[in-house]
């Protein structure tokens, strides 16, 4: 049930595919990985020896389509290898379902932050530099840094706006949408700590943090009834209601051997029938490792 990587050092999975079955992400330093089905593979986008910072960031649900960096934001298609789709300073965080759209972020613009890459055209995305992007491609959500602040904003029906924020809170950040874009998952900041929040329709919500002063939401299947992230040093489930449950709990009580596991953060997560997907990183037996996951919901 917890297939673990072995072989290579600190893989750090960072998304995994609507369908449950491929996992991509990057061996530090910079090398990228894809797993499917138990068997890991070095991945390399681009085969020019001089570009040595490669990484993949994010998948298409069938596992085919994987976007990422290799001296700029790329899109890379198992029948067709990769298409660059950016300048060098460009980086492609997520993809589309069907891979047909692309968020990116643009460094050292002045008149853009980011943008959405698509085989009809590209739209700038001047206010925000977008960190995720529903399942659907037409709702991109990120972050706005201006003055020492920031605001989780998203992107809808061609306007960019800021997601609401009780008073309570000084600073919020998004990370993940489900496919139609209607729920939205990061975090807020105040002085009392971060805590992981939802933005159902728009709706801000504060999930339970566990009694941890930093909490972080990360990821949300695409129907948006789980999200995942972490709480403290512990990876947490939640559900769009609110309700959290450390993830060991969750997998020992679905029988999972758990021994030597210690479970962080979780950076992907999907649901397909009643059964829920993860990926992220923690620690087997006191060294650092990634790791896949499954559990039955009712």
């Amino acid at each position: 049930m917890i297939p673990r990587v072995q072989g290579l050092p600190s893989p750090h999975p960072l998304a995994i595919s609507a369908d449950g079955k491929t996992v991509v992400g990057q061996f530090a330093p910079g090398s990228p990985f894809t797993w499917r089905g138990g068997e890991t593979a070095r991945f390399k986008p681009s085969s020019n020896p001089n570009i040595l910072d490669q990484f993949a960031q994010g998948v298409s649900a069938n596992g085919k389509i994987i976007v990422g960096k290799a001296n700029g934001a790329y899109i890379w298609v198992k029948s067709k290898g990769m298409r660059s789709i950016g300048g060098p300073t460009s980086y492609a965080y997520a993809t589309s379902e069907d891979g047909s759209v692309v968020a990116c972020q643009e460094e050292g613009k002045k008149e853009y932050r980011g943008y959405l890459w698509s085989v009809t055209g590209t739209i700038k995305l001047e206010t925000f530099a977008p960190t995720c992007l529903s399942g659907n491609g037409k709702v991109a959500a990120g972050i706005r840094t201006e003055h020492g602040s920031v605001r989780a904003f998203h992107f809808h029906n061609q306007v960019s706006e800021e997601l609401p924020l009780p008073e309570e809170f000084t600073d919020s950040a998004a990370y993940a949408v489900n496919k139609d874009g209607t729920c939205i998952v990061g975090d807020a900041f105040n002085s009392a700590g971060t805590f992981a929040a939802v933005w159902n329709k728009g709706v801000f919500t504060k999930l339970d943090n566990l009694a941890q002063q930093e909490t972080v939401a990360k990821a949300v299947t695409r129907d948006g009834t789980i999200i995942g992230g972490y709480a403290g040093s512990e990876a947490v489930v939640w559900t769009s209601e609110g309700k959290a449950n450390y993830l060991e709990l969750i997998l020992k009580h679905a029988g999972a051997n758990t021994t030597g596991w210690k479970f962080e953060s979780i950076n992907g997560i999907s649901r397909v029938g009643d059964t829920v997907y993860l990926t992220g990183w923690g620690h087997f037996n006191g060294r650092d490792a990634g790791y896949y996951a499954r559990f039955h919901v009712d």
